[in-house]
Order: structure tokens, then sequence, then C-alpha cells
């Protein structure tokens, strides 16, 4: 089953029925409609909800955060290194921490970085969480700034996954 990954704009577009150009939107809301049906997966990933609290109008932010389970995350999104451990002699009480890396993947992250051009570390992270842990096959976005423009260059660093535009993931999705 093809598994597509949807980056920041597509869900928060989805959400506010707001995206620019009124092809992708349907493209977007056919996807949505594909999944429903079990058709395909859709998924994304923490990132999405980090970079939608960041939305500066409490309104907006609000509507994101009741949506926040619309679209399932791409499980394990961490790496858990190892533990922080403190023994109170006194109560005898302990306190463990865990210590996290959200970087899965530090190898993929610095080509997605260095050699593929992605300046915003966002980007990457959402790539990455794409093609290491989430096994998607298309990764679908409207980043016409920084993700669209090198295609080419992040699919040679990822080549099992295709960065696609919503009306294209459904072209490719029927061929």
């Amino acid at each position: 089953m093809p598994k597509l990954y949807l980056d920041n704009v597509i869900v928060s577009g989805w959400v506010f029925k707001d995206l620019d150009e009124p092809e992708e939107m349907a493209a977007v809301e056919r996807l949505y409609t594909l999944h429903e049906q079990g058709t395909i997966t859709i998924v994304t990933s923490k990132m999405s909800g980090i970079e939608q609290k960041r939305t500066i109008d409490p309104n907006k932010r609000a509507a994101l955060a009741a949506s926040a389970d619309v679209v399932p995350l791409v499980q394990n999104d961490h790496r858990l290194l190892g533990f922080n451990g403190s023994l109170d002699p006194v109560t005898r009480g302990f306190i463990s921490c865990p210590i996290l890396d959200d970087i899965v993947d530090h190898v993929l992250f610095e080509q997605l970085t260095k050699t593929a051009g992605l300046k915003d570390a966002d980007d990457a992270m959402h790539i990455m969480y794409a093609a290491a842990v989430g096994g998607c096959h298309y990764f679908v976005t409207l980043d016409e700034k920084d993700i669209l423009p090198d295609r080419a260059l992040i699919e040679s660093v990822c080549p099992q996954m295709k960065i696609v535009k919503p009306t294209e993931a459904l072209v490719m999705l029927q061929a």
C-alpha cells in the first residue's frame, strides 16, 4: 500500500481548507478520502505539530491543536541514548531522566542539509522522518521555496521516495 508523508503546509492547508491553488486543495481532499478508504496510508511527524505551535494567530493555533490527530504520526521519531539518574541519600528518592535525540539518522540528516541543500532544519527533519522511520514512498508538499526546487537532489539522497505536489501524487497513484 502506498505511504504518503504530508508536509506541514499540506496538513495545515487541509485543516483550514485554504491552499492557494484550488486544484491542489482538491487533490489533498482526494488523498484524505483515499486514506479513509484504506487505499493509501498518510502520515506526518511531530514536526508538523512543532511548526503549528509557532502560529501567531491564537485562534488558528487552537484550531490546529484541535486537529492534531487528523493525520497519524510516524513512530520511532527519536532515539533513546540512555538515562541520567540521581539518588537522594536523605529521602532515598530516585530520579531518572531519559536522554533522547530527535535526529534518528544523523548521516541522512547531514546529507539533506549539506548535499541536498536544505537550509531549514525543520524541512530536513520532515524528510528524514519520512524516509528513515516512516518508510514513505511519497513526500507531499507545496513548499516552492525550499523543497520542490531541490527535489532532484533530495531524491538522490532518498531514492526510495518521490517529492511531489498533491496533484502529482494523485497522478502517480493512478498510474
